[in-house]
């Protein structure tokens, strides 16, 4: 089942199953063997000798809905189904030019959607999704526009929940500008030393500090830069001793940290590698196609 509701109104899926009928009626036998093997072809319902098998249900009931609210989107959608027969074959009987007149917007539906399964397999197949640190770190540079702060101010932070008691191992390292010591720090943690922690100069908003802020006394946004505050509250009777080192606060229209835009670089830059993989694709058939004489253009 696919994972995204569509929300049209009856008369929207009777169109669109009144057009993916004539559609898939076209295409009888062009889906090769291994497609067919997979399909599951129980009959779900037949209007006048014409069927609608479980597959095709499948493809449009959400697979967020369950029990009752899945029977209900079923039901309708096969009563849509049957009505969009009905449509059809009165359309046939009424409409002496009914083909001619959809043929056009029929064609352009059929590419539309044969563009897009053939964008999706292109994606999976040839996409690279490996993106290296330097290519990160050249887009932030070359497009600091793009990861400003959008309004709100945000706090570039060392974090770390621990219920271990000694301390000043953690404070020593968690000070240190040096990496090899944040290296350390993050190893602690890793092996079971915290309870919760942000070592990686993670970027948080204002609520995200006052969540973390519990048993520190006073306003945790408003405390000494680079300086490691030491905390401790008690929750169901165990006390957790929290560390907090302010890096640095980003103001609205400043820049965000390197560290802190890591995913949405990876995002830019796997969209522009999509985006160039189907417009040399797309260009590279096109191309092809003239030399080989397949395409003709009769007007200019």
């Amino acid at each position: 089942m696919i994972s995204k509701i569509i929300k049209i109104d009856s008369l929207g899926i009777i169109r669109i199953i009144f057009i993916a009928s004539l559609i898939l009626s076209g295409c009888k036998g062009c889906n090769n063997g291994a497609n067919d093997k997979v399909r599951d072809k129980r009959l779900v319902a037949e209007y006048n000798g014409d069927a609608l098998y479980m597959y095709q249900l499948d493809k449009y009931v959400p697979e967020e809905l369950s029990g009752n609210d899945s029977i209900e989107f079923a039901n309708t959608f096969i009563n849509d189904w049957a009505t969009g027969k009905a449509i059809e074959e009165k359309a046939k009987e009424e409409i002496s030019n009914l083909e001619e007149n959809i043929e056009p917007e029929l064609e352009a539906a059929k590419t539309t959607m044969i563009r897009r399964e053939f964008t999706e397999w292109l994606i999976e197949k040839n996409l690279d999704t490996v993106v290296q640190y330097q290519q990160m770190y050249d887009y932030y540079k070359k497009y600091p526009d793009k990861f400003k702060s959008n309004g709100a101010d945000y706090y570039q932070i060392f974090y770390i929940k621990t219920l271990n008691s000694n301390t000043s191992q953690v404070v020593s390292w968690m000070s240190s500008n040096k990496e090899e010591e944040l290296e350390k720090l993050n190893k602690w943690c890793q092996e079971g030393g915290c309870i919760e922690y942000r070592t990686d100069s993670s970027v948080v908003t204002e609520s995200d500090l006052m969540y973390i802020a519990e048993g520190f006394y006073g306003n945790l946004s408003r405390a000494k830069l680079n300086t490691v505050h030491t905390y401790t509250n008690t929750k169901e009777g165990k006390t957790y001793t929290n560390f907090v080192r302010i890096i640095k606060v980003i103001r609205p229209g400043e820049l965000l940290p390197f560290s802190a835009c890591k995913d949405k670089i990876i995002g830019h830059l796997l969209n522009h590698r999509r985006n160039e993989l189907i417009e040399q694709t797309e260009h590279t058939l096109f191309e092809e196609a003239k030399s080989k004489n397949k395409f003709k253009r009769y007007i200019d």
